[in-house]
């Protein structure tokens, strides 16, 4: 499991804060950083309720794995992370503490305000040379539930329709139309929230100019399985993909949770971690947005790939498109950034496939 890594900002021992380590994403970024030899600390509301974090790596790595864990109960006090980010070399950001159901404006401050307390926290940090935060390609598009006509994304495609939704969803005097018609208002809101969250931190870094480099990550939709089934569970999209397996046809609730989740374009969990690495790490990666997807995602793929491999076992039936039923937004140029990073420092790019990524998500069920 060790991966040794080449030409990087920071040398193998630096100390790394993750924060909100326990998450689905999370928890494989850790593990990629220890398996390339720097230590972790990582943040989570509940330290005691995440114990058995610390017992996992130290069993992955045969005890030698460097990894703590410290308490942050909240990401709105001020200085709630500025005894977390002591001494560290770099920081990856990728808790996310929201609510759809609030007041959105409620809801997009509170997400503004964590992120801008942990960079307020980095700056106080002498040693802090790199910052990563999890954004997601929802800050730039939302997907179409039918398919999404061909577009080109660029560094500089921001999600302002969403932005404009979101705030008609709870004022009513302001509503406008859904820009993605059938698209859960939660999807959108939630793109909503990692535009405004993500522009936010652009502008800190434009207005405080900081010593430290500042990346975000773009991924698409994080698929494959989670590090620790047994203690972890599953969540986010691994969930998901659990029960949209078990699902027989789409009454089942596990369906209809997943009959939501547009065609879109992916990346496996495990490349979205070493694509964070890389963003932290690359030295040719200076204040960028990376993009992270793999190729294009939709459920009749899946169950494809589940037909033939369980032909014992009775899925859902294949979707039916009102649209082509796919995401042909054109990422061409993002994906290539995204793998001349990762090759930067010795990965060599995208290496799980979404076939791949699903079977893995399904093989212990």
């Amino acid at each position: 499991m060790q991966r040794t890594l080449s030409n990087t900002a920071l040398l193998p021992g630096s100390l790394i804060l993750v924060t909100g380590v326990s998450g689905f994403t999370a928890t494989h970024i850790a593990d990629q950083l220890l398996a390339a030899g720097y230590r972790v600390r990582g943040t989570t509301r509940d330290a005691a309720k995440c114990a058995s974090m610390i017992d996992l790596y130290h069993r992955r790595y045969d005890g030698k794995a460097k990894f703590e864990l410290v308490q942050v109960s909240s990401m709105e006090d001020e200085e709630c992370f500025d005894k977390a980010a002591e001494g560290v070399d770099g920081i990856i950001h990728t808790a996310f503490d929201s609510d759809t159901q609030m007041n959105v404006s409620s809801a997009v401050t509170m997400i503004i305000n964590g992120t801008l307390n942990i960079l307020q926290s980095a700056s106080k940090s002498p040693s802090v040379q790199r910052f990563i935060y999890t954004s997601a390609t929802a800050a730039a598009y939302t997907p179409g539930l039918n398919g999404t006509p061909h577009r080109t994304m660029t560094p500089s495609s921001w999600n302002e329709a969403a932005v404009t939704y979101a705030k008609g969803v709870f004022d009513s005097s302001i509503r406008t139309s859904n820009p993605t018609p059938g698209v859960p208002d939660e999807y959108v809101i939630y793109g909503a929230s990692k535009t405004l969250a993500e522009q936010a931190i652009w502008h800190w870094v434009q207005g405080y100019q900081p010593k430290f480099t500042v990346n975000t990550v773009l991924p698409g939709l994080i698929t494959g399985k989670s590090l620790d089934v047994n203690n972890q569970g599953r969540s986010s999209t691994a969930l998901v993909i659990e029960q949209f397996f078990q699902a027989q046809n789409w009454n089942d609730a596990g369906a209809r949770v997943a009959k939501a989740i547009q065609p879109n374009h992916f990346i496996d969990v495990q490349d979205v971690a070493r694509l964070h690495v890389a963003a932290l790490l690359s030295k040719s990666a200076v204040n960028e947005r990376i993009f992270g997807c793999a190729g294009r995602f939709n459920w009749n793929q899946v169950l494809a790939f589940w037909r033939a491999a369980f032909p014992w076992s009775k899925f859902a039936d294949d979707m039916k498109f009102l649209g082509t039923g796919e995401d042909e937004t054109d990422l061409g140029d993002l994906q290539t950034r995204a793998d001349e990073i990762m090759k930067s420092v010795g990965y060599d790019g995208f290496e799980v496939s979404l076939k791949q990524s699903m079977l893995n998500a399904v093989e212990d069920l």
